[in-house]
């Protein structure tokens, strides 16, 4: 009886890691791309933007999404700064290559995004 409670407790922590462990967000921060002390000063401020990124640890795919209309690149990097995936649209998936720790960074004509992940 204890075994089958033991077993069930296990089976039940299981689905709750799995459903957990799929498509978590990824913490980033927009700011407003710096510009020449000459047109305005240097803007640093924080941003919202509509773009959602998100990694799912059981399979180690990476997905940015945003609106249709919006435009910018997709750059993945690893921690030694070489780049493992890019991408001219922000609508992208990727497959992370091996585990450890990544870099994504999101670019557009007025702002830069970066995030990171350990997988």
């Amino acid at each position: 009886m204890m075994n089958k409670i033991i077993v069930s407790l296990l089976l039940s922590v299981g689905c709750l890691f799995g459903v957990y462990a799929e498509n978590n967000p990824v913490p980033f921060t927009f700011k407003k791309r710096p510009q020449p002390v000459g047109n305005g000063g240097i803007g640093h401020a924080p941003m919202n933007l509509p773009v959602e990124v998100s990694f799912d640890d059981a399979t180690g795919v990476l997905t940015v999404s945003a609106p249709e209309d919006m435009e910018g690149y997709v750059y993945v990097y690893n921690l030694s700064g070489v780049l493992e995936g890019s991408s001219q649209t922000l609508n992208v998936t990727f497959t992370l290559p091996k585990s450890g720790v990544h870099v994504i960074s999101l670019e557009g004509e007025t702002w830069i995004g970066e995030g990171k992940i350990v997988y």
